[in-house]
């Protein structure tokens, strides 16, 4: 994960990579694990949210928003997350 070194400059070409595609799922999912780096959830649960529009059987994506709202309490959303990974993978733990 490149953006671990540098989360400002990593933000900076995410945000270039999504103007340019704004329909990559991929691009969200990676502006999402940058945003909780710099401490900003709600920017990280939005990217994560259109990543899994994007692409629903990214279960990387739910598993980390999951996680994400646990941090936040939000138990009853996170669960839910995970039974719809489970739902598309059984094996996906």
């Amino acid at each position: 994960a490149q953006h671990r070194a540098d989360p400002p400059k990593a933000a900076r070409w995410y945000g270039k990579a999504l103007a340019l595609d704004p329909a990559n799922p991929v691009y969200h999912f990676n502006m999402a694990g940058v945003q909780e780096e710099l401490g900003k959830p709600q920017a990280a649960e939005r990217h994560y949210r259109q990543a899994i529009a994007l692409k629903p059987d990214l279960l990387y994506a739910y598993n980390n928003l999951a996680l994400l709202l646990e941090g936040q309490d939000r138990y009853d959303e996170a669960e839910t997350l995970y039974k719809q990974a489970l739902g598309q993978d059984k094996d996906y733990v």
